[in-house]
């Protein structure tokens, strides 16, 4: 299931809001920080939304997608809970168990070997930030 979702969402999905959402913040960042004295109050307004909607855009996504890893883990656990005590057999309860260790929660990846968990979104933000902080003293 894991490769099966990652499929479908990995090529489209991340890409495209990373592009769209860096292409929004980037550029804008730029004009305000270049240009802010020089722009007047509807294009200082204008650019500096669509820099706090890039990144809100960003903290939102990631933080569904690793909401989707957290939950997966939570429904695991509670569907086991509420199943394993139904199997009354001790050999029985050992195969359950050993089918319950073989599920793994879905895990949203970013290439094909990072996936999103709850700090994704803030480290996200961070390079951002570094990136735009080094950009400017340069």
């Amino acid at each position: 299931m894991n490769r099966y979702y990652n499929n479908l969402q990995q090529d489209v999905f991340i890409y495209v809001a990373l592009f769209i959402s860096l292409t929004a913040v980037i550029p804008s960042a730029y004009i305000v920080i270049a240009f802010g004295p020089m722009l007047k109050v509807p294009e200082f307004f204008l650019f500096s939304f669509a820099i706090f909607n890039g990144l809100v855009v960003i903290l939102l996504f990631f933080t569904v997608m690793a909401n989707v890893n957290s939950e997966a883990v939570e429904g695991i656990q509670v569907v086991r809970s509420k199943f394993l005590p139904l199997v009354l057999g001790k050999r029985e309860r050992k195969w359950v168990e050993a089918y319950w260790h073989s599920l793994r929660p879905l895990k949203v990846y970013i290439g094909s070997t990072n996936f999103v968990d709850k700090a994704t979104p803030f480290m996200l933000l961070k390079v951002f930030f570094d990136s735009n902080c080094q950009f400017v003293i340069d």
